[in-house]
């Protein structure tokens, strides 16, 4: 009895863990260079407070982007050791949800990880 305990806790950990990433790269990993109109408004159906100010996306594979968090146990942010693509989407003003898009070349990030899983990132 004790073993199928601790395989089921075992399964539900690595599952949450699991979905963590999950968002992260729903939020954040793109594979190709895209329009902030289209995924802003995405990202808008996300988060609960509409027409977010500023979204950063980075532009490559999810296993580079996890690779940064590899080996860290604990909470931390953590500056990649290489350098990423990315883009910023920032919101226009006057209220709308139209964004401006910034693509910015061969940047460091730094990402907010929780037991080798990333949860957030920003410009290093």
């Amino acid at each position: 009895m004790r073993i199928q305990f601790a395989c089921l806790l075992l399964v539900l950990l690595c599952a949450t863990g699991h979905a963590k990433f999950l968002g992260f790269n729903k939020k954040h990993v793109r594979q190709q260079m895209f329009q902030c109109g289209g995924e802003m408004e995405e990202i808008n159906e996300i988060d609960p407070s509409a027409c977010v100010g500023e979204h950063l996306f980075v532009i490559s594979d999810e296993a580079s982007v996890k690779a940064v968090c590899n080996g860290n146990k604990g909470a931390a942010a953590i500056k990649s050791p290489k350098t990423f693509q990315m883009i910023k989407c920032t919101r226009k003003k006057g209220g709308s949800c139209f964004y401006n898009m910034e693509k910015i070349a061969n940047a460091h990030i730094k990402v907010s990880c929780s037991d080798g899983t990333p949860l957030d990132v920003t410009l290093a």
